[in-house]
C-alpha cells in the first residue's frame, strides 16, 4: 500500500485524469477528495482536506517504514507523528458543509471553532488508537504510549 500512497502524494496535483492507482479504492478516494470535496465544503476546507489527506498518507507511509518504539529522548517525534496521521481538522470542517455556511458569510464564524472541534477529535482518537495498538494489539506506536515515554509518566498519568 506505501508505494500506492506515496504515488497518490506525489502526483495530486497533476489531477484526477492522469492517475493510475492499481487499488480500486485508492483511485475512488482520490477522485472523492479531489473532485466531490469541493461541491460540499467551502474553499478552505477543501484544501485542509486534500492536505490533512497527503499528511495522512504520508503518516502511514512512515509508520510502515518505521517499525520500532522511539527512544524517550526522541523528543518531538510522537507529537510530530501524531500531526501526520491526525485528521480532527477534517472531521471539524465536515461539520461545515457549503450549503449552509458559506465561506463568504460564515467563515470568520465557524474557522474560529475549528482548532478546538479538532482537538477534541484527535483527543478521542488518541484514546481509541492507544486501546487499539497498545491493549489490544501491543504495538506500542501510538501517541499517548509515545508521549508518556517522552515526559517519563504512566499512560493514564498523561
Amino acid at each position: 500500500m506505501s508505494p500506492q500512497l506515496a504515488k497518490i502524494s506525489a502526483q495530486f496535483g497533476k489531477g484526477v485524469e492522469e492517475r493510475d492507482y492499481k487499488d480500486p479504492c485508492l483511485s475512488r478516494f482520490v477522485e472523492l477528495i479531489v473532485v466531490e470535496t469541493r461541491t460540499h465544503y467551502v474553499p478552505y476546507a477543501t484544501g485542509t482536506t486534500i492536505k490533512r489527506s497527503i499528511d495522512g498518507f504520508l503518516g502511514i507511509i512512515l509508520k510502515e517504514r518505521i517499525r520500532t518504539e522511539f527512544p524517550d529522548t526522541a523528543g518531538r517525534w510522537p507529537a510530530f507523528f501524531r500531526e501526520k496521521t491526525a485528521i480532527g481538522e477534517v472531521f471539524a470542517h465536515i461539520m461545515f458543509p457549503e450549503a449552509k455556511f458559506r465561506e463568504e458569510e460564515y467563515l470568520e464564524v465557524f474557522i474560529p471553532t475549528i482548532p478546538d472541534i479538532a482537538m477534541l477529535g484527535n483527543q478521542v482518537n488518541d484514546i481509541f488508537s492507544f486501546y487499539k495498538e497498545s491493549v489490544v494489539r501491543k504495538e506500542g506506536y501510538d501517541y499517548i504510549l509515545g508521549f508518556s515515554r517522552m515526559v517519563k509518566l504512566s499512560p493514564v498519568g498523561c
